[in-house]
């Protein structure tokens, strides 16, 4: 290895412009990505193993700032993405999850409670699932690390 690009990957959207914040390898060898973009939607991009898009997913969420998402593939092969957000004219902070099939639609969505005592820090908060199928979050601010239930379908 010698630090050399072997190659490149562009991903764009013509419609909006988008910022990669966190991306993992899937079962199948290929990458999911979760992403921000203008007009405040979270997107969630599949590529398959040859790194082509297989599908992408924007979601509107409420208004507000986003400063976090983090996504994970669960045990179906579903993606978890959670989404941190701020509302600065009501001053107030909310995580979303949304959970999405293996073709990107929406299976379900869940929501903390508006200022709960765990939010994700923009600085490096981050959740993990356990073996157990729970979320464990690491939240930043109030150097707190809550587990949370999944919603059941």
């Amino acid at each position: 290895m010698n630090g050399n690009e072997l190659w490149h990957k562009y991903i764009a959207d013509s419609a909006r412009s988008i910022r990669i914040q966190h991306m993992i390898q899937t079962s199948d060898g290929g990458i999911a990505l979760s992403a921000t973009g203008t007009g405040n939607p979270v997107i969630i991009i599949k590529l398959n193993p040859c790194f082509e898009l297989e599908w992408s997913r924007a979601i509107s969420i409420p208004t507000g700032i986003m400063f976090k998402t983090d996504i994970h593939e669960l045990g179906d092969n579903s993606l978890l993405t959670m989404v941190g957000i701020y509302n600065y004219e009501h001053q107030e902070a909310t995580t979303l999850f949304y959970n999405l099939k293996n073709n990107g639609e929406l299976n379900w969505s869940d929501t903390l409670p508006k200022n709960s005592y765990c939010m994700p820090d923009p600085f490096g908060s981050e959740f993990i699932l356990t073996a157990d199928s729970n979320y464990l979050i690491n939240c930043g601010y109030n150097s707190a690390v809550s587990l949370i239930k999944p919603m059941s379908n």
